[in-house]
């Protein structure tokens, strides 16, 4: 087994929920009313220790080591003010994120490298889901590969198996735990996370849930989005993280294009998708809607095989519009995904 040296998955990423109304800067289930919050001197104390932490965990550090920022935060957030409790999640998703980006600078590869084929033979034992292997960590007789996993676990990820190959994304169903000691519109940025963290919406350039989950996930992302305001710096990740499935969802992805390479249609899952889709009379309902009307009248097809591709250019173009549209509405285009994600590792 080979280890990737870097994991970093769009992470793109169930059933719809009802999120809270996203204007609401303070979570209904405040963490007044879950602990007592700590005095404003205290939480400065904190802060600055978790400043001090984030200090040793960077692109420049050497063997980082995330356990301890994820403990000074497991223990506290809960005390804190919604505002800092935010800027703890949002700081401690940037240190994490980081970690994989230099991989070269954190230990978690060359750990699992030492334990290679321990690893490999305590997961066949879970049919190589290892989800599984973490969840029953601790029932595992070899104490290196539970000390690995522990570490992983503690260190704030999980681990997934793109080809084969060990790789780590961020725990967001932990990190999900805390949506009650933030404000709504990071505990709704929480949930859009952990779907994907869960279940990746992508793995090895291609499609790994259906198109009904995915959209499902651009229908929940819309609901936490009903009162966008593009200042809002949380609700702007929510809206990038939409903007990239709404993406996925028209273009189709490397590995997983719109239509079937045999017949040159749209595939028939997709189709179905889609006018579910319309049926809702949402905003990405109506933009789907344009195209598929583009698509219908040539008999849903993308290309075809025997002719040329002249039509092809036509469907094209009107999946650029729609795209481009729902990126508009949300103040998105691709310069500001490739600022985003560059801040965000740290580059």
């Amino acid at each position: 087994m080979k280890f990737l040296k870097i994991s970093l998955v769009f992470v793109l990423s169930f059933l719809l929920l009802v999120g809270c109304g996203s204007n609401n800067t303070q979570n209904n289930n405040s963490n007044n009313t879950v602990a007592k919050e700590y005095e404003q001197s205290k939480q400065e104390e904190i802060l600055k220790e978790f400043d001090e932490l984030k200090s040793k965990n960077n692109k420049d550090s050497k063997n980082n080591d995330t356990r301890k920022v994820v403990s000074l935060v497991k223990k506290n957030i809960p005390n804190m003010s919604t505002k800092n409790a935010d800027k703890m999640i949002l700081d401690l998703e940037k240190i994490l994120l980081t970690n994989l980006a230099y991989s070269e600078t954190n230990t978690l590869y060359d750990k699992a490298a030492n334990i290679e084929n321990a690893l490999y033979e305590e997961a066949k034992a879970y049919s190589y889901d290892y989800n599984k292997l973490m969840a029953n960590r601790n029932e595992l007789s070899n104490t290196e590969v539970k000390d690995y996993l522990n570490f992983v676990k503690d260190g704030g990820y999980i681990i997934y198996t793109p080809e084969g190959m060990i790789g780590y994304l961020i725990d967001y169903e932990a990190l999900n735990e805390y949506s009650t000691s933030v404000s709504n519109d990071m505990a709704n940025y929480l949930k859009f996370k952990a779907m994907d963290s869960n279940t990746p919406a992508t793995i090895d350039a291609g499609l790994a849930i259906s198109y009904e989950e995915l959209s499902n996930r651009i229908a929940l992302g819309e609901n936490f989005l009903k009162d966008y305001d593009k200042n809002n710096k949380i609700q702007r990740k929510i809206a990038i993280e939409e903007y990239l499935y709404f993406e996925s969802y028209i273009r189709g992805v490397n590995n997983t294009p719109p239509f079937d390479f045999n017949t040159g249609k749209i595939q028939p899952d997709l189709l179905a998708s889609y006018k579910k889709d319309i049926e809702r009379n949402s905003f990405a309902g109506n933009l789907i809607k344009e195209l598929l009307e583009v698509v219908e009248a040539n008999d849903y097809k993308y290309v075809d095989p025997d002719v040329n591709y002249e039509f092809y250019e036509k469907i094209l173009n009107k999946q650029r519009e729609v795209v481009e549209k729902f990126g508009e509405k949300f103040s998105i285009n691709n310069d500001d995904i490739n600022t985003y994600y560059a801040e965000l590792y740290g580059q």
